[in-house]
């Protein structure tokens, strides 16, 4: 008799019924293990009042769409700073040698708007991408902007 797909189908109820109805009790020599269940309560505390975050973006994700490949294309990501003092970045990366940044030097004030810059060169490369830019303020908070293309 030929082993085929529709002969295993046939076979695998019957087989799955003995290995279930023949599981013998565990014996005193072996550990049973049964899920435990536990309920956590906790009373609530006093609520914080949340940080209102001072750097607000018009968009932190941009989509592009496709463009040609071989075409250079700028960016602008403007964002504000509502906060009570001064923020200053202090540098820019990203995820791919194909990005350069132009970003303002000075500290933005309060109230201020401001923008960065990303230049993205793909060369000769083709297909879907999708960036990041990662944006470190002198503060310690690092901010993450990115961008969906697609290179045809």
């Amino acid at each position: 008799m030929k082993f085929t797909l529709y002969n295993f189908l046939l076979l695998f109820p019957a087989f799955f019924t003995c290995i279930s109805c023949t599981h013998p009790a565990p014996s005193s020599g072996e550990l049973s293990i049964s899920p435990k269940v536990e309920y956590f309560t906790k009373k609530p505390g006093p609520y914080k009042k949340q940080a209102v975050d001072p750097v607000i973006f018009r968009s932190k994700d941009l989509n592009i769409g496709s463009l040609r490949k071989d075409t250079v294309i700028i960016l602008s990501y403007y964002f504000r700073n509502r906060g009570n003092t001064g923020i200053a970045i202090e540098k820019i990366t990203g995820s791919c040698g194909c990005l350069t940044f132009d970003y303002p030097k000075t500290e933005i004030l309060p109230n201020e708007e401001s923008s960065i810059l990303v230049k993205f060169a793909p060369g000769s490369i083709e297909g879907f991408f999708k960036k990041q830019i990662y944006v470190y303020l002198k503060n310690g908070r690092l901010i993450t902007l990115s961008f969906d293309v697609s290179v045809i």
